[in-house]
Order: C-alpha cells, then structure tokens, then sequence
C-alpha cells in the first residue's frame, strides 16, 4: 500500500547519514527523492531537487538534514 511505501521512504531519509535533503512535488503529486551522505547540505539539496525534476515537474525541498523547511 501507497502508505506503508511512504513510510519506508521516509524512514530511509531519516536514518540517512548528514548531510541529507528531501524533495517532493511541487503540484502535490507523489514524486519524492533524496540525497544523502552529501558533502554540504547545499550540494544534497541541489542533487535532490534534479533528480525530482528529471521527472518534468518542478520539486521543492522539505527536509534538510532532519529540519523541516517546507513552506519557508
């Protein structure tokens, strides 16, 4: 179930080590992606936000390292 995948990616970005960020949809659709392990949090924020956007919609971060953003 949509869910318990949802659950499973998020946990995976949570126990990710730093530096890290979380991407998503801006539209609200369920494409999500992250980096972690980056060498700053810039540089995982910006790998993040290009892989989301190969999809052809534009993503916004959510997460950098374990801090909440979205809406910033």
């Amino acid at each position: 179930d949509a869910k318990e995948t949802a659950r499973g990616f998020i946990e995976n970005y949570v126990a990710g080590p730093t530096d890290k960020a979380l991407v998503r949809q801006k539209s609200g659709g369920r494409a999500m992606n992250y980096v972690y392990g980056s060498s700053t949090a810039e540089n995982a924020r910006k790998g993040a936000l290009e892989q989301c956007e190969k999809r052809g919609q534009p993503c916004e971060a959510v997460m950098v390292n374990d801090a909440w953003i979205a809406g910033e």
